[in-house]
This record gives structure tokens, C-alpha cells and sequence, in this order.
């Protein structure tokens, strides 16, 4: 409140959270976990954070990846003390034991233990990468479609929800980076709109601009302290002032709606995969390149082929094909 008052400076919640949070994190640890963890956190992990809020804003699941990664090393230092072992004796075998014993999150131990050799304090040891899982949730076309008509068409659900559902659905964008748009990224031409979900504008199709305007130009804020100090800029605005809607919330809101976040998102992913390269899918929809990459190469491993047998099937039933325009 005091931030969007004018008061206090700007800073990034999410990030600046982190150093209580990990205070009470430690609080009743073991005091040798404390003293590898503390800097682990502030020297590696929130100095790459706050790297990155440079470039682009840290969101709330930006800072639960963060502590993720602080969670699962005090969970491997907890682990070594129950196989009465210790850094200066560990060996890949406890590496390798601690993989297969245990969730596939535990592979991001690699962050921890790289961090660790770079600084002698472990010996030479090795964490694989974790084998690429493939996306399980997927929709089909007729419900694709379905879904995209109601977002578009449906008076009866609210407009943020048709707004935010119309964009995952078209470009595959996180809930996240949709919340995190601001009226300064609505570009209004005087026949387009275009909106910039990556580092370059994308240019809405003429139902959607229409939604999305209806939506910037309705009332900004819903707290009292934001509609008396000034209307906040983002298009999703939250009940805090200044602050976004949160991710988790409108998530479950799209989902009550039926619009299941991971599979539409997987889906629109998956269909502008078949058709744009990686480096068109990262740079329009703020995606990171490998993220992108690893999309087309699926692509045209896997739904290639299901389309092709789709087709073939159809075409043995006598079903004439819908072509897309």
C-alpha cells in the first residue's frame, strides 16, 4: 500500500519476501545446515534472481521456483544426515542413491551440489539432468475449438476470464505472463490492436482486440487505497494495490469455468509448433529457447505422426477432412 502511495520506493514483492521467508526456514535447523544454506541462498540463488528481475518481472511462481531450490538442498542435507554421511564424504554413489530413491524433483540437487564443487566443498561429483518428461494433457480439436468460441462469444462469463482463456488458448502463454500484462503493452492502431506478450507485439485477431479493450477500459482497481491514490496498470489488476491478480487464484477460476489451464496451454503449444520455428515460438511469446525448441522437435516427433493417422483413419471411414483456414 505504501509502495503505490507513493511512500515507499518501488521493489519487487515476490523477491524481497524471500529473505524472511528463508529466516523462518532455518530458524530450527540444525546450525552446520544453516551455514551452507544461507549462502547457498543469498550468494547463488537470489543473486541469479534478482539477475533476472532486471530483465523481466519475478512473478509468484518465479519465487516458489526460488525456494524450491532452497527447500530441496536442506532436504538433501537432512537426507545425508540420516545416512550418517556429510558433504566432505559424500561420494556419486549418495548421489546416485538419492536420485532413484525418491521424486524426480530431486534432481534439482544439481543446483545445490554444482554450487558446492565450484567451491571445494564437495569433491568432483556429477547430477545428470533429469530425462525431458513429454506433456501428458492435451485436448482435442472439437473441444479446441469449443473452448475458443465460448472465450470469444459468451456473454455470460466474465470478460477477464474470456480475455485470459482466449489467450492461452491462441498462443499458448502461461496464466502467469497473462496476468503480468499492462495497459502500457495494449498498442491501439487505428484498424489493430497488438499486444505484447513476448518482445514483440503480436497482432490481435478483431474479436479478441474487442474484449481486450473492453476490459482495459473497465475500472481498474477493486481495493479502496487503489481507487483513491490512482488507477493501477495492469490489465488483470488483484484486490492488493498495485499488484496483479494472483496466479494460483485466477487459475482456479479459469478452472471453474472449464477451462483446464495445463491442457489448453499444452495444446495451443503444441498446434503453433507444427507451424512456427523455435526462435519465432521464444521470441513472440516469451518463451525460453530451449522451452521452445524441445516444443517444435515433439512436434514433429509425436503429433505430426497422430495427425497423419488421424487423417489416414478418416479417410478409410469415408469421413471427409475439415480444413483449417
Amino acid at each position: 500500500m505504501l509502495v503505490h502511495s507513493g511512500v515507499l520506493t518501488e521493489r519487487n514483492e515476490y523477491l524481497e519476501r524471500i529473505a524472511p521467508w528463508l529466516d523462518r526456514l532455518l530458524e530450527h535447523e540444525p546450525t552446520h545446515h544453516a551455514r551452507l544454506i544461507r549462502p547457498f541462498a543469498h550468494w547463488h540463488v537470489l543473486l541469479r534472481a534478482r539477475r533476472k528481475a532486471r530483465r523481466r518481472s519475478i512473478t509468484y511462481g518465479s519465487s516458489e521456483f526460488v525456494k524450491s531450490r532452497i527447500r530441496i538442498a536442506l532436504h538433501f542435507l537432512t537426507w545425508l544426515d540420516e545416512q550418517e554421511r556429510s558433504l566432505d564424504t559424500l561420494r556419486q554413489e549418495d548421489i546416485d542413491r538419492w536420485l532413484i530413491s525418491g521424486p524426480r524433483q530431486r534432481y534439482a540437487v544439481r543446483c545445490f551440489l554444482d554450487w558446492a564443487v565450484r567451491r571445494r566443498i564437495v569433491g568432483s561429483i556429477a547430477v545428470p539432468a533429469p530425462r525431458d518428461g513429454h506433456p501428458g494433457q492435451f485436448i482435442d480439436e472439437d473441444r479446441y475449438s469449443e473452448l475458443l468460441r465460448r472465450c470469444l462469444n459468451d456473454v455470460d462469463l466474465p470478460v477477464d476470464v474470456r480475455v485470459a482463456g482466449a489467450l492461452v488458448l491462441l498462443f499458448g502463454v502461461t496464466v502467469q505472463r497473462v496476468l503480468q500484462l499492462r495497459l502500457e503493452d495494449l498498442n491501439r492502431g487505428s484498424d489493430s490492436i497488438d499486444l505484447m506478450l513476448g518482445d514483440k507485439p503480436v497482432r490481435l485477431p478483431p474479436r479478441l482486440a474487442q474484449l481486450v479493450l473492453e476490459l482495459a477500459d473497465s475500472p481498474r482497481d477493486r481495493s479502496a487505497v487503489g481507487r483513491a491514490v490512482g488507477a493501477t496498470q495492469f490489465l488483470f489488476p488483484g484486490r492488493v494495490p498495485g499488484r496483479s491478480a494472483h496466479a494460483a487464484a485466477f487459475a482456479n477460476k479459469l478452472n471453474r469455468h472449464d477451462i483446464k489451464i495445463t491442457a489448453v496451454r499444452n495444446t495451443a503449444r503444441i498446434t503453433l509448433a507444427l507451424d512456427l520455428p523455435a526462435a519465432v515460438l521464444a521470441d513472440l511469446f516469451d518463451m525460453h529457447i530451449n522451452t521452445a525448441v524441445r516444443w517444435v522437435h515433439r512436434a514433429k516427433r509425436d503429433w505430426s505422426s497422430y495427425i497423419a493417422t488421424r487423417a489416414e483413419d478418416l479417410n478409410h471411414k469415408g469421413i471427409p477432412q475439415r480444413r483449417n483456414k
